[in-house]
């Protein structure tokens, strides 16, 4: 099914920009194309260690763009980090770790962790996103040297600081709140240790760099659900 949705609904989608003259394409792909890397910070010619069917799926993705750009294709594959930002939903089993955590916290419950919490994600908001996807559809063409680019801060958070974070934001906007204590579980197999990406190349070839503060995106994703509450 992975396949089926992510690498043909790609080539259909290829293959109907080259039917209908469409100019430029940008395709999601994932920092999972880099597996359990320790050559950090991450550049975009380190990938390659396929750990999961997903992975592989947007590896695959990747060369299909490169081959959309040989036939003329103004194509580029961006892999996004972890994404965060208003509207993420906390739920469900991909849930992303962030509104995860939020939404827990906010409830006053205690956030679990799987292993020792010494983890690291680079965790990128989604303004900063939709920036750099709008930045290589709408604007000057900036991307005939890479068919790929990191999409991420180069910055490094452990979840340990991320629920800091949290309980720091909380305390300030709840003079009753008291700071949460995570609890510990098992490490989760598969489990990627760190991850931070290089962003010189995306930096350096359309001039693309982070503008939203990983403690102010915190604080828009606690106030959005404090208020969804009251």
């Amino acid at each position: 099914e992975t396949n089926d949705i992510n690498v043909r609904g790609t080539d259909n989608v290829i293959q109907s920009c080259l039917d209908n003259d469409i100019q430029r394409l940008v395709v999601a792909s994932s920092a999972a194309v880099y597996g359990n890397s320790d050559a950090l910070p991450l550049k975009e010619q380190d990938a390659g260690q396929i750990l999961s069917p997903y992975a592989d799926s947007k590896w695959i993705n990747e060369q299909q763009i490169l081959d959309a750009r040989n036939n003329g294709l103004k194509a580029t594959a961006l892999r996004f980090f972890n994404v965060y930002g208003v509207g993420q939903r906390p739920d469900g089993a991909y849930a992303a770790v962030v509104p995860k955590f939020v939404d827990m916290m906010v409830n006053n419950q205690a956030p679990k962790v799987n292993g020792d919490g010494l983890h690291t994600r680079d965790f990128v908001h989604v303004d900063d996103v939709c920036d750099a996807i709008w930045s290589l559809i709408a604007g000057e063409w900036k991307a005939q040297n890479h068919h790929v680019y990191n999409v991420a801060t180069q910055t490094s958070v452990t979840l340990l600081d991320l629920i800091a974070i949290i309980n720091n934001t909380l305390t300030n906007g709840m003079p009753k709140f008291t700071p949460l204590i995570p609890t510990h579980g098992p490490e989760r197999v598969g489990d990627i240790r760190h991850s931070m990406a290089s962003i010189a190349r995306i930096s350096e070839s359309i001039q693309w760099s982070p503008k939203v503060k990983f403690e102010h995106g915190i604080k828009e994703l606690v106030l959005q659900r404090l208020n969804s509450q009251s």
